[in-house]
């Protein structure tokens, strides 16, 4: 999560125009830290001119973001002096005291951003004071804001095993138990270190799950674990690693999933189309699958497959079965556990061939490429070029005009930076994109973003909905499917909510409403991987309990389509942007 900033560009204009209205009235009041407690504010009568306290704001952000902190620390020093209520003043505070080594100072700001309630993220304020005692081996008051760190939901625990500054303490029983040290394990068996395993994520679960309270989910859960103790000696590594994610997605959402890796899988991609599952990708000597539709995988049918898919797939909505689903039929070690694959032996697989026969394939595991979530083009060799939408999945977003429909495609495939750019210059590209075009139509495909940081798109959302304000005639296509989701999908939501977008394609596989955030967790003994929801994202209004944002307009993409490179859904959206262009055309000449 991004630390709110100081106010800049039209932010600082608002700002001077609220200081010159306190000149009006004899100028800032300098107010002592201790109003920040809760206190009555009292009167002071010194005071700092408006336009010194607006050009203080300026000069300390520039010489914070330049990095340089000595020239930044008396500025923001004078700055929680004169206004001791502003919290991103305090945060930016403790920082520079903190990297020029003024740690007493670092305590104290951390400690007020404490009182007033601003947290970068859960227990990051604790977790840093921690540090900051553990630079001069304070080992008891260490300790003790490490648990106040954990008591507020620290986010990341398993950092301070590995954590240097923490490094005289890991013989320290007390740290070793809340940062949960592996103990004597080359004294215990594989049993105990299993259940010393889930005993940890049992804690961290009930410690970090932002809905752990929330209906059933805590017991089933806990029951869930405590089963899987009870039981790991009659149980492979494999089984157990399956038992744990049935059990994650008990928690009841698409951020609480396993991260399991470093294990071989089947060589094959497999697509829910929405004329059945089939083979997109595969390695060589499958490559005669592709194109080919699953009709049994390990004896079971499609509507068995999709049954034992939610018992093991985290998801926030039925949508998130058929996204992430088939990478998940690709993993030996979970496909045995579910029993559709023998413990010794490849995998039969029935399929039907482009030719509409059907035979029966044994699919060997093999170390190879992990395929993710995207969806490639078509991989067949008489394939036409890839359509617009597959054209630059690898790029976080671009545009392109496109004069013919009087419209621009923006494509937004992730809610981050990429080398040499930032959302914020895309989003004065953008801006400078409409104002040259003024295109009649905008549209805006989400089909491939996975998400990101939602702390980053604001700039990009205020220049869309400022282009719509302003421009009447101008309407939004949002193309969104199974693969919108998370920071991609607050993005969907806040074009349904502050705009008129018209969405296309698929319901997203996230809710408006969702837990979020993949916070890490690493069991100690054995090393997996997993993450757990913190936080709660709700860009959306308290009564919508909506599980996606379903299109006004549905099209699915069919393997037909897919397989010659088509994008149904775009076209449909060009195909109307043209009729609607020509019809206004017409009506303009007259009879």
């Amino acid at each position: 999560m991004r630390c709110a900033s100081l106010p800049t560009g039209r932010e600082l204009l608002v700002l001077s125009v609220l200081l010159g209205l306190a000149a009006s009235r004899g100028g800032l009041a300098v107010a002592s830290a201790e109003d920040a407690a809760g206190e009555v504010p009292q009167p002071r009568t010194a005071t700092l001119p408006p336009e010194e306290y607006l050009a203080l704001v300026q000069d300390a952000e520039k010489q914070f973001r330049a990095f340089n902190y000595e020239q930044a620390l008396p500025l923001y020093r004078r700055l929680v002096e004169v206004n001791p209520y502003h919290q991103p003043s305090w945060n930016r505070l403790a920082r520079c005291e903190e990297r020029t080594e003024h740690y007493d100072r670092a305590i104290a700001a951390y400690e007020k951003l404490i009182e007033l309630g601003f947290d970068a993220a859960g227990g990051h304020n604790e977790y840093q004071i921690a540090r900051m005692y553990a630079q001069s081996h304070d080992g008891e008051r260490t300790m003790d804001w490490l648990e106040r760190a954990l008591a507020a939901r620290h986010e990341h625990s398993n950092v301070m095993r590995t954590d240097p500054r923490f490094e005289f303490l890991r013989d320290d029983p007390r740290f070793i138990r809340l940062a949960a040290l592996p103990v004597d394990a080359d004294k215990v068996d594989r049993g105990e270190k299993w259940r010393r395993d889930l005993d940890h994520l049992l804690r961290e679960a009930a410690r970090m799950h932002v809905q752990w309270r929330e209906g059933d989910r805590a017991a089933r859960f806990t029951e869930a674990v405590q089963t899987i103790r009870a039981k790991v000696a009659d149980l492979t590594d494999g089984d157990i690693l399956a038992e744990i994610q049935k059990a994650l997605v008990l928690l009841g959402d698409g951020h609480t999933r396993p991260h399991f890796g470093g294990r071989k899988t089947l060589p094959l991609r497999l697509y829910f189309f929405s004329d059945g599952l089939f083979v997109i990708d595969a390695a060589e000597p499958y490559r005669d699958l592709i194109g080919c539709r699953v009709e049994r995988l390990g004896g079971a049918d499609i509507e068995r497959l999709k049954q034992l898919l939610a018992t093991v797939e985290s998801r926030d909505n039925p949508m998130g079965i058929i996204w992430l689903g088939p990478f998940e039929l690709v993993k030996p070690w979970l496909l045995k556990s579910l029993g559709l694959m023998p413990a010794e032996g490849p995998l039969s697989l029935d399929v039907v061939d482009r030719a509409g026969k059907t035979r029966t394939v044994a699919i060997e595991p093999a170390d190879g490429p992990r395929y993710n979530g995207d969806l490639p083009p078509s991989r067949l060799a008489d394939a036409p070029p890839p359509p617009r939408y597959m054209s630059k999945m690898e790029t976080a977003y671009w545009f392109e005009p496109l004069p013919d429909a009087e419209a621009l495609y923006f494509q937004f495939n992730s809610v981050g930076g990429q080398k040499g750019d930032t959302l914020d210059r895309f989003a004065d590209r953008l801006q400078a994109q409409f104002e040259s075009q003024r295109p009649k139509a905008v549209i805006v495909d989400l089909r491939h973003n996975g998400g990101g940081d939602t702390y980053l798109y604001l700039n990009l959302l205020k220049t869309l909905i400022h282009y719509e304000r302003d421009n009447p005639q101008a309407r939004y296509y949002a193309l969104v499917g199974r693969g919108t989701f998370s920071a991609a999908q607050n993005f969907t939501n806040d074009l349904d909510r502050l705009t008129e977008a018209v969405f296309v394609g698929e319901p997203t596989g996230s809710r408006p409403k969702a837990a979020g955030e993949s916070t890490g967790v690493v069991l100690p003994y054995s090393g997996a991987a997993l993450s757990i929801s913190t936080r709660y994202h709700q860009h959306a209004y308290p009564t919508d309990s909506r599980i996606w944002v379903a299109p006004d307009f549905r099209v699915e993409l069919s393997s037909e389509d897919y397989f010659a490179n088509r994008d149904p859904a775009l076209d449909a959206v060009l195909a109307f942007v043209r009729a609607q262009t020509t019809a206004a055309k017409s009506a303009a000449s007259g009879p």
